[in-house]
């Protein structure tokens, strides 16, 4: 396998492992500074001199914004609109999203609307079903 490929067999592992096990899948500080490592670590993300971090060739060419939504890593308050931008949802859908925000738990008005989104990136044909 090349390194892009273990790069992306590696981060799938990850997404696969916090979007559907018992756990939580938004991240806590632990959590959230161990999946920056391993998308530095496989290329994903490259840290700036000043501290940041910037996406790489490999990052754009994987939608590595799209990744960070499946791994958890992105405020619960920038999921929907990230959604949305990429296309998997419209503009109502992610109205409602905010709106059960506001009353309810993240991880129980998101996740399935994630869940979803996972299967559709990893299967946009829909035949592997």
């Amino acid at each position: 396998m090349n390194s892009k490929g273990k790069a992306l067999a590696a981060v799938h592992a990850a997404m696969d492992h916090r979007l559907f096990s018992e756990g939580s899948w938004l991240v806590d500080r632990d959590s959230g500074d161990a999946i920056r490592r391993l998308l530095h670590e496989h290329g994903f993300l490259l840290r700036s001199s000043d501290g940041s971090s910037r996406i790489t060739p490999l990052g754009h060419e994987t939608d590595v914004d799209l990744l960070m939504c499946f791994l958890g890593l992105w405020s619960e308050w920038d999921i929907p609109n990230i959604l949305y931008f990429q296309g998997y949802i419209d503009d109502e859908e992610c109205e409602e999203l905010f709106e059960q925000l506001e009353r309810g738990d993240a991880e129980e008005v998101l996740r399935p609307v994630v869940q979803k989104v996972w299967r559709l990136f990893c299967n946009p044909s829909g035949l592997m079903n």
